[in-house]
């Protein structure tokens, strides 16, 4: 009786905190709608994106998590490891907003159209450059809050409370995204499209550093 009160304690818990935790990280949904506006992407290709990388922010954190309660890591180490993780997903999504907000000045400014087109193509390079940094971006509460205590009644509860926290987080990113990129229309009503690669990077840039800032 105790352990199924634990296990649904377990349960509510990390669908709040999958909520929570991505709901108050615009990092999570800020930049597949920034980026979906520059690159021209319509809804169903950035949903698609978007619930690609996340799957893969949330899994990374998983694996480790399972790493470390199959070799007994204690949570201190686990900590450590999602911290230095988080670092470096921070650093790339500054440097890489960085380095499109600079293109993109750069290419307004020398209104160079036919080559704009060429770099704007490469959509695959924005693709595997935001599926790293989400790869690298560790979940926090999920190791430590859920998955080590979920570990002291089974297997099967951890792999159930993981899945839980991966759905909520999943379902939040994608519901947020569906809903900023109606923002594309006003921006394309104002004629602000023309900078919306400027926009794309600053947004991009922003998030990172509100990361590393720990806001």
């Amino acid at each position: 009786m105790e352990e199924s009160a634990s296990f649904l304690a377990l349960c509510s818990l990390a669908i709040f905190l999958g909520v929570t935790h991505t709901a108050a990280g615009p990092d999570h949904y800020v930049p597949f709608i920034a980026l979906s506006n520059a690159r021209n992407w319509n809804r169903k290709k950035t949903l698609l994106i978007t619930f690609v990388c996340g799957l893969g922010h949330v899994l990374s954190s998983i694996v480790i998590g399972a790493i470390g309660l199959l070799i007994s890591t204690s949570i201190t180490k686990l900590k450590f490891i999602e911290g230095f993780r988080g670092d470096i997903a921070a650093w790339l999504l500054t440097i890489c907003g960085a380095v499109y907000l600079l293109w993109a000045i750069y290419s307004l400014k020398k209104k160079h159209h036919h080559n704009n087109k060429d770099i704007a193509n490469r959509k695959n390079l924005t693709f595997w450059s935001l599926f790293i940094i989400f790869v690298f971006g560790p979940c926090e509460p999920l190791i430590p809050m859920l998955m080590f205590p979920a570990a002291t009644i089974g297997i099967l509860p951890t792999l159930i409370v993981a899945l839980l926290f991966c759905i909520a987080t999943l379902s939040v990113m994608m519901l947020f995204v569906f809903l900023g990129t109606y923002s594309q229309d006003l921006l394309k009503k104002f004629d602000f499209h023309r900078y919306s690669h400027i926009l794309a990077g600053l947004m991009v840039t922003m998030c990172g550093v509100a990361v590393l800032a720990g806001l």
